[in-house]
């Protein structure tokens, strides 16, 4: 429709600040898709965004690449990443609902990614692979039956041959596949000392990580996330490399 002249100048201002924010945002998206997935809880980059000129689309920008950083660790491990999911939504909630302001929403934010990235290098310093790491993290957060970690690493290792000895294309949709895997779990784990009967709940995790990592047999459930919505106030944009 046709803009009444008093309003043109008005129009025109939102269509450029619009496209500088959107400039903004492909500039800083871009630079992290050319770097390595853990860039984005760098420190470099986060001061990066700190210097947005626009407080929403600062906690925008954090809060979708957090979101989109975690859901592909979740894939990853459920265990270790849970809670940076339950902390985000309680923090974007708080946010949304005025509990908390932009700039105080952002030091939360930015608190998430650090501790998420100092998470990431713990896992790392254990010398496991990630799929390993999902399965040692799962064994540790219930009963502690080995007291050595490296006796604990060498069972995570050999929980994982045992575990990709028994898959198959499509294994989460056949029961009796899933029951043959539990059954090499459990197995295993007495073999260790550990009573699957007494704490089911172990075995239901470590079955539940299976399922998360290996869903897609023989692809790993690794996902690369390369697109993002974002909503500046006077329009949606969709961005994907």
């Amino acid at each position: 429709h046709v803009i009444p002249p008093p309003q043109i100048e008005t129009a025109l201002k939102t269509l450029v600040s619009e496209a500088v924010i959107l400039e903004d945002i492909i500039d800083l998206l871009s630079k992290r898709v050319r770097q390595p997935r853990l860039s984005i809880l760098s420190e470099e980059f986060l001061r990066e965004v700190s210097e947005v000129e626009f407080p929403n689309l600062r906690v925008e920008i954090v809060r979708k690449l957090l979101n989109d950083e975690i859901r592909v660790r979740l894939r990853r491990n459920i265990v270790r990443y849970q809670s940076f999911k339950e902390r985000l939504e309680k923090t974007i909630r708080a946010y949304h609902n005025r509990a908390i302001g932009s700039a105080k929403v952002m030091e939360e934010l930015i608190k998430i990614a650090r501790e998420l990235r100092e998470s990431v290098k713990a896992g790392e310093e254990l010398g496991l692979t990630e799929e390993e790491l999902a399965f040692y993290d799962a064994l540790s957060k219930g009963e502690k039956f080995i007291s050595s970690d490296e006796e604990l690493k060498q069972l995570v290792k050999k929980l994982v041959e045992t575990i990709k000895k028994n898959l198959s294309i499509d294994w989460t949709e056949h029961e009796s596949v899933k029951s043959k895997v539990r059954a090499s779990v459990k197995r295993l784990l007495r073999r260790y000392g550990f009573s699957p009967t007494k704490h089911p709940e172990t075995v239901n995790l470590i079955m539940r990580q299976a399922e998360v990592l290996y869903k897609d047999w023989p692809i790993l459930g690794f996902e690369f996330v390369g697109g993002y919505t974002f909503d500046t106030g006077g329009g949606i944009y969709n961005l994907n490399f």
